[in-house]
């Protein structure tokens, strides 16, 4: 079980780390948080708009359907998202992993910049 599992995180934290945790169904409002780890957190639905996010690690997240639009986000992982229909676009993207996403119907033309994996 993780600290937002157990209700013992600070809203004011910067990184996020609930590799495995299957019973994170959604992570809250934390407006400071730079980097979010939630690796094979199966039962993940939801993810908000985290205005500070730069790098979101949520591969294995087999629930997770959306990602919201996350304006600083610059770094993406989302590897093994089955549920997950589409990627927004993200402004500040600069690489992005993504394989066995078998729901995926949209994913937004990228700029030269960006490193697909």
């Amino acid at each position: 079980m993780c600290i937002i599992c157990e209700g013992k995180y600070d809203e004011n934290m910067t990184v996020l780390d609930c590799r495995g945790c299957t019973s994170l169904v959604k992570i809250p409002m934390l407006p400071n948080l730079t980097t979010l780890w939630c690796i094979d957190c199966t039962s993940l639905t939801e993810i908000p708009v985290l205005p500070n996010l730069v790098d979101l690690w949520c591969t294995g997240c087999t629930s997770l359907r959306e990602i919201p639009m996350l304006p600083k986000l610059a770094e993406l992982s989302c590897w093994g998202c089955v549920s997950l229909m589409e990627i927004p676009v993200f402004p500040q993207l600069a690489k992005l992993s993504c394989r066995g996403c078998t729901s995926l119907t949209k994913i937004p033309k990228f700029q030269q910049h960006v490193e697909l994996y």
